[in-house]
């Protein structure tokens, strides 16, 4: 299964074990997973501004996600669907890959009503259709 991931689940994943860093771990062993520009720079951002990662870790995160997934090409343009423009991003992006399943634990992403081929789910719910 191709799987979209935000970047509250990335994040989650790198600063704690709980449900999002086995997800990913799961993910990474038998989904193809996908991120776009937008969420590779968020989380690179957040990592250091928030979690005050060096330099140097934030560039190993970098090359590890380059390694672990797949990046859709950049996004210039997305309909206003959320009321948040980074989410209409992330929204685009999710329905532009080849991706059937959107996790992120945003609650706005998670209350749109989208084409049925993306199915829009939080951490803890992927298990229940992946």
């Amino acid at each position: 299964m191709h799987v979209f991931v935000d970047t509250n689940v990335w994040i989650a994943a790198l600063i704690a074990r709980g449900t999002c860093a086995e997800l990913v771990d799961h993910l990474i062993a038998q989904h193809v997973i996908w991120y776009s520009p937008l969420v590779d720079e968020e989380v690179l951002r957040v990592l250091s501004e928030k979690f005050g990662y060096s330099e140097g870790r934030v560039r190993g995160v970098k090359l590890w996600l380059e390694d672990v997934a797949r990046c859709t090409p950049r996004i210039d343009d997305a309909p206003e669907i959320t009321g948040d423009r980074a989410d209409d991003f992330v929204l685009k992006a999710a329905l532009e890959a080849p991706s059937e399943v959107l996790v992120t634990g945003d609650s706005d992403l998670l209350d749109v009503d989208v084409d049925a081929a993306l199915v829009i789910v939080e951490p803890a719910g992927f298990w229940r259709i992946g």
